[in-house]
């Protein structure tokens, strides 16, 4: 019998381009201040990052463009690759940053527990691979401040590469373009496109997401078949996967959810499905840290149940620029010709004589989901549990057919850091 494998893959991308040079202002983010222990500074880190993941996919799903599409993103690349520009940034630009990130840490504790909570979340065993990586694409010429190289390699482990953005801008994309590819193994194979403003950038911050696992317990490919799946325009048919045994399992007024944990046990997916096929936009008006935190906490009753689960393999590529709508959610001068990431690259030091912005925000995901691995080495059982009625002493069925729009979180169960998260309109996309 053969796993099924889940390959999911982010890139984001923050390009500084120049602008005129601006005055530095005054106002500084804090440093210095009382020492927290690594738990502790853990803790508030993902509460912030489950924020901004939900505060993004609500800006996300306004969006008209979104209207009836899926929505598949990496909040903690996204967040982990704005830390990367953030550790730059100075003043009222910092500010606005770290109020719309989240970022509640002072700056001399936020970038370590960057670091230490990737530290936890990679993750390199038999039936799971998460790798996360960071990188500085520098033009030639630029300087860099010593204490921000110095602060991003010891957080970030980010590397940095030279690349000629003025005279040889198609090159300087190709060479991100293949970094990016080899560290989404393939997923994310073009990610950037030269444009007659590619020769204004000065630097280009990058981080990738990649994980490949495979579930603790597999469904068989022959229980496979092609059936209706009722997406926001209609019935398509799209293989849908089934399988019983023992999950995690609760039923909370209008919607249900699962917990299906991957083989190595360190990471699960969360899917929440709506009782009525036209339920999802109503869901998701629901959607907050608070939700998710009494979602966890509805799974704690220790009543038995077989789980009847269906699923959808699923395909698909999702592409963001994200400027616009980090404008809206608080952050303009970061992207306006006011920015200040003199932190990061002091005008007075550079041959032009010029500042930096943030250009645009490019984010790209892959998601995979099939029957297609290798064998099972070894198989975890899991327990359900439900939320409703007196314990039982013998197991009931339930039944989660995810066959309409779901939505669905992938979670490092120890530190609670949302990896991905999104929805499911249409499982297949070409």
């Amino acid at each position: 019998m053969k796993l099924l494998i889940q390959l999911l893959a982010s890139a984001s991308i923050l390009a500084a381009c120049a602008s005129p040079p601006q005055p530095s202002t005054s106002l500084e983010t804090p440093t210095n201040s009382k020492p927290l222990d690594d738990t502790m500074s853990l803790n508030i880190l993902t509460q912030g990052h489950t924020e901004f993941a939900f505060d993004l996919y609500q800006q996300l799903r306004e969006n008209p463009d979104k209207d009836g599409e899926n929505i598949f993103i990496s909040p903690l690349s996204i967040s982990t690759a704005f830390g990367l520009a953030y550790a730059g940034a100075k003043g009222e630009t910092a500010k606005e940053m770290a109020s719309v990130l989240r970022y509640t840490l002072a700056e001399d504790q936020l970038h370590p527990a960057i670091g230490k909570l990737t530290n936890a979340v990679e993750n390199d065993t038999e039936g799971q691979l998460f790798q996360m990586a960071n990188a500085l694409f520098v033009n030639q010429d630029t300087v860099l401040e010593p204490d921000y190289l110095t602060l991003t390699k010891a957080a970030y482990k980010a590397e940095e590469t030279r690349a000629n953005f003025k005279a040889k801008p198609k090159q300087a994309i190709e060479i991100i373009n293949d970094w990016v590819k080899i560290r989404t193994r393939g997923l994310i194979p073009k990610t950037l496109k030269y444009s007659k403003d590619t020769h204004k950038i000065r630097n280009v911050m990058v981080n990738t997401a990649y994980l490949k696992a495979g579930w603790a317990r597999p469904f068989s490919a022959a229980n496979t078949k092609s059936e209706n799946f009722t997406s926001p325009t209609g019935n398509i048919k799209t293989p849908l996967m089934h399988r019983t045994g023992k999950l995690l399992y609760t039923k909370r007024r209008g919607h249900s959810a699962i917990i299906l944990p991957y083989q190595a046990g360190t990471m699960s997916l969360i899917a929440i499905l709506p009782d009525k096929e036209n339920g999802l936009p109503k869901l998701e008006a629901k959607l907050s840290p608070k939700f998710l935190e009494g979602l966890l906490k509805s799974f704690t009753q220790k009543t038995r149940y077989e789980v009847e689960l269906t699923l959808p393999k699923i395909d698909l590529k999702d592409d963001y620029k994200l400027k616009e709508d980090l404008d809206k959610m608080g952050m303009p001068l970061a992207f306006s010709n006011n920015a200040d990431f003199s932190g990061r690259i002091d005008p007075t030091k550079q041959p032009d004589r010029y500042s930096t912005k943030l250009g645009e925000v490019i984010h790209k995901t892959v998601l995979k989901v099939d029957e297609k691995g290798t064998e099972a080495a070894a198989v975890t059982t899991i327990d359900e549990i439900i939320t409703v009625g007196a314990p039982r002493k013998k197991p009931k069925k339930v039944e989660f057919k995810a066959d309409h729009p779901f939505l669905f979180l992938i979670r490092h169960n120890e530190t609670g850091a949302i990896l991905f998260m999104g929805r499911i309109n249409n499982p297949i996309t070409k």
